[in-house]
């Protein structure tokens, strides 16, 4: 599960957004926190709608691009899929929102593994 969560303040000067891997690798046999935070940015003024927030369809961009850290972190990211011939798909995605982020809010995305 991949969850975004924000608070409204100003972004870093040399920082232009988007999302940042913040974790580093895993490796096997080794514990994985939970929650873990796995990447974290600042809005772009882009993912911005027409009211003055992140737009839905922004938050689902967002998501993805936390998903793809989220392989990358389990060493299944794209750059394996060339190397193991395999790759992963969404089953099930799901995302509620909780609050309206404006540009240059900060946004985190903690991941947990369900057993």
């Amino acid at each position: 599960m991949t969850t975004p969560t924000g608070v409204a303040t100003e972004p870093e000067p040399s920082d232009g957004g988007g999302i940042e891997l913040s974790a580093r690798p895993w490796r096997p046999g080794k514990a994985i926190e939970a929650p873990l935070l796995l990447a974290r940015g600042h809005v772009r003024a882009e993912w911005i709608d027409p009211n003055g927030h992140m737009g839905l369809s922004s938050y689902a961009a967002a998501m993805m691009e936390a998903g793809k850290h989220w392989l990358e972190y389990l060493g299944l990211g794209y750059a394996n899929v060339g190397n193991t011939e395999r790759s992963s798909f969404a089953l099930h995605w799901q995302m509620t929102l909780e609050r309206e982020l404006l540009v240059g809010a900060q946004i985190a995305f903690h991941c947990q593994l369900l057993d």
